[in-house]
């Protein structure tokens, strides 16, 4: 009886406390409150993400977010949350119109844009896993631990974007809203959160002056978000890179003026750069020679180095120089590893291993960075000082670590960094035992205004300005997408003078379509494209359609290109030899079409009847054009609204010097009528990024030579028929085409 009763009264007591949301305490059944609703807005204490370097640059994999309360297995779950990276995070642009959108800066309005997608599968950045954790860690099952007071949110990347990330910063960036309440281990109620909780920074304005100035510096000027806080991601993949530089201002604000609207903008600037990895300053070289202007510079490169974690002084490494495209140029050695995977896949375990399985260390890298007002090469084949700076830190570092093998000397780099590493090549012979360029090209010009001198030191060529004859025996792979007329246009350029004085001979080429084929399957090509005879050590892989900036994103995911690079040595070139019948005369029609005499000519010249739409025949050296004059690839354009087609203008200028030249581009309709706004034309700059056509006609501040291609994408914004007329003007001589351009519906 004294059970039931004492039973009796407990369960009463239960019964009230249930009604009053209050729990028992002690044996005297007294009624106290242990539950209490807790907002997400404070018991999230930390957001941070786990990115890696992707082939489009910095990706979130996951966010990780911290509670101060321990959470149970299976209390949250995918739906619980809204995540939020760069892949679905709004950039508001000063200038929509110069970055693809339609608002002007002079209209007064800013506009928010989203980032465009090349490939995609599913939808980027959504949530693919949510699950507790007791550690800041990716559980590879997906499924998490008993209980924890982390929740990992691991995010789709399975995408590539049409264009490279504005900053690296913005790449790292995750935030997260909790939608639905989650109940604690303690029973503690967590409520969904009031505001995004993140790692970044919201709305920061970035200003890339140095890109340009007055109408231009708003042209790329933009609000993002940003993550100024170090400790608030990994980025583990380029986590074994040093920095050296001498730029270490921590996080300030600068006050910025719109150039074309007159309001004063207090921008926001992070870190420098990554300041806990910093080790050193910047290089310093000295007397180093710019064919840009004819003078002397004493510039400062900073660089990013990695040397293996295991490094033995006691065993022989190899070298690779990376350099990167014009859209890696900045103030912070970050940039130029995150712009793309290069950096990232040379220090990665498995491309180590491939020096290792050869009885190497590893593998030392290399990447220098250069100011955005620093741009070391243009496509008039000039180099500034930085490209002597170049040589000068190499050597240091080689001194610096004389167990690296001077036969083992690798050069790659993307656009302008290819670009370097062609230019390089030529000054001292077989310095590097191979090379692999994306989306570049160089040449011989003989027409420089200013020539950097041969000094038997940093040049150590004779023949170097010679570049077809300094470079016949080396080992090259090129790469590049057939949309980059610059690229494709220089290759075919060297297939044509060795077709020319090489008996006929003709790189081996192979073409794919890399949105269809597998890695596995790109590999497989790219093996027999190297299986196929060769006489000389230039091999040449394209990929079919897109565009020169993203030549590199594809390229870097060909594993089989790692393994070729690293497989070359510097004895197979000089048991190769030069091609003794290119050497002789520079003038000689030796030169690259517009700097010299090798134009093409009766044998089709560049693009004519290669394999697969590659290289082209042998032209006759002295099959320079007599006609000046834009010639455009197709002759005319067909595009649904609201897709868009490329177009190639190909300027004969009939001359072989370099000239400066203003542009000018006209649309009108069937009735003769104004009609700019119904088609979008963008054109692709020498950095890979693309730019309304309005950036290019207002400045008369450009170069020309003859035989130079510019690629434009037209989109169709309203049907109908149309005349687009491109008129390119230099001194007294005007030169255009015309384009009929037909809109139907989408």
């Amino acid at each position: 009886m004294r059970t039931t009763s004492r039973m009796k009264k407990f369960t009463l007591c239960m019964a009230a406390c249930m009604i009053l949301g209050l729990g028992l305490s002690g044996s005297s059944y007294a009624c106290t409150k242990n539950t209490k609703n807790i907002s997400a807005d404070d018991a999230i204490t930390a957001v941070t993400t786990i990115a890696f370097v992707d082939i489009d640059g910095p990706k979130v994999q996951a966010i990780v977010v911290k509670y101060n309360d321990t959470l149970l297995k299976g209390s949250v779950s995918t739906a619980t949350y809204n995540a939020y990276s760069y892949a679905n995070l709004p950039i508001v642009y000063e200038d929509g119109a110069a970055n693809g959108g339609t608002v002007t800066a002079a209209e007064g309005g800013t506009e928010s844009m989203y980032p465009a997608f090349e490939l995609e599968t599913g939808t980027p950045g959504a949530i693919t896993y949510a699950y507790v954790r007791s550690t800041p860690t990716i559980d590879p099952k997906h499924v998490g631990d008993k209980s924890g007071n982390y929740v990992i949110i691991e995010l789709n990347t399975d995408y590539m974007l049409a264009s490279a990330i504005a900053d690296w910063r913005s790449g790292v960036a995750g935030g997260v809203e909790q939608l639905v309440s989650i109940t604690a281990a303690d029973n503690k109620i967590i409520t969904p959160n009031t505001a995004v909780k993140s790692n970044y920074v919201d709305a920061y304005y970035y200003n890339m002056a140095p890109m340009g100035s007055g109408a231009d510096q708003v042209d790329h000027s933009y609000w993002g978000d940003m993550v100024f806080d170090d400790s608030l991601y990994t980025l583990s993949d380029i986590a074994g890179y040093k920095l050296h530089t001498s730029n270490v201002t921590p996080a300030s604000t600068q006050t910025y003026t719109n150039q074309v609207t007159g309001a004063t903008i207090t921008a926001q600037l992070p870190d420098e750069t990554v300041l806990s990895r910093v080790v050193g300053p910047s290089f310093t070289g000295t007397h180093c020679f710019s064919e840009y202007d004819g003078n002397y510079y004493n510039p400062s490169l900073m660089y990013a180095i990695y040397v293996p974690p295991d490094y033995d002084r006691h065993k022989k490494y190899m070298l690779v120089l990376h350099i990167p495209d014009a859209g890696g140029l900045g103030d912070d050695p970050v940039i130029a590893l995150t712009e793309s995977q290069a950096p990232s896949n040379y220090a990665s375990a498995w491309v180590q291993q491939l020096a290792k399985n050869q009885g190497y260390g590893g593998i030392i890298i290399v990447v220098p960075e250069i100011l955005n007002a620093d741009q070391d090469v243009d496509n008039s084949e000039d180099a500034n000082e930085f490209v002597p700076a170049t040589w000068q830190l190499i050597d240091e570092i080689t001194s610096e670590y004389p167990n690296i093998d001077r036969n083992r000397i690798y050069g790659s780099g993307q656009s302008m960094g290819g670009m370097q590493i062609l230019d390089m090549a030529s000054q001292r012979s077989d310095y590097f035992a191979g090379i692999w360029a994306r989306g570049s090209q160089w040449g011989s010009n003989y027409n420089k205004s200013y020539t950097a001198p041969f000094d038997g030191k940093l040049i150590t060529n004779p023949n170097w300005q010679n570049w077809y004859y300094s470079v016949s025996d080396l080992n090259i792979l090129a790469t590049n997408m057939t949309g980059d007329g610059s690229s494709t246009g220089g290759w075919q350029m060297v297939d044509t003078v060795l077709k020319e004085f090489d008996n006929g001979y003709q790189i081996p080429y192979t073409i794919w379509d890399p949105t269809t084929t597998t890695q596995a399957e790109e590999n497989a090509s790219l093996e027999a494209l190297l299986a196929e005879p060769n006489a000389l050590g230039m091999w040449w892989d394209a990929l079919s359609g897109g565009s020169h900036k993203l030549t590199w994103m594809f390229a870097d995911s060909i594993t089989d290109s790692y393994n070729w690079l690293l497989s070359q040595t510097r004895q197979s070139e000089v048991a190769r030899g030069k091609l003794e019948v290119l050497k002789g005369s520079y003038s000689a029609g030796l030169g690259t079409d517009g700097f010299n005499s090798v134009c093409g000519g009766s044998g089709g010249g560049p693009g004519g009847g290669g394999p697969g739409g590659g290289p082209g025949g042998g032209g006759s050296s002295s099959g320079c054009a007599a006609t000046a004059g834009i010639t455009a690839s197709p002759t005319s354009l067909s595009v649904a609204a609201g897709s868009s087609a490329t177009l190639v203008l190909t300027f004969n200028t009939a001359t072989t010097d370099i000239l400066h030249v203003s542009y000018t581009v006209s649309v009108v309709d069937a009735n003769g009528n104004n009609a700019s706004s119904d088609l979008t034309i963008t054109y692709e700059g020498r950095d890979g990024s693309w730019r309304n056509i309005s950036e290019l006609t207002r400045s008369s501040d450009h170069k020309i030579a003859n035989g130079k291609a510019l690629t434009l994408s037209v989109e169709g914004n309203v049907v109908g028929t149309y005349t687009v007329t491109f008129t390119a003007t230099y001194g007294s001589t005007t030169i255009s085409t015309t384009v009929p351009v037909t809109v139907t519906a989408s």
